[in-house]
């Protein structure tokens, strides 16, 4: 972790360039398409499980 002003500094960063909040916003849409997709293919994975299971 980060000392305190290094955190401060790092945030100020992305306060002051509207670049780096255009990185930051696209690298977590990113992260939330790639959670949805895992967590959708988990979920459909799971019901079929538990019903192949549940057949048996």
């Amino acid at each position: 972790m980060l000392p305190l002003d290094a955190q401060s500094a790092w945030l100020q960063s992305y306060i002051n360039s509207s670049e780096k909040q255009k990185q930051l916003y696209k690298r977590t849409l990113i992260v939330i398409v790639i959670s949805q997709v895992l967590g959708g293919a988990g979920l459909a994975a799971g019901l079929t499980v538990g019903a192949l299971l549940a057949q048996t």
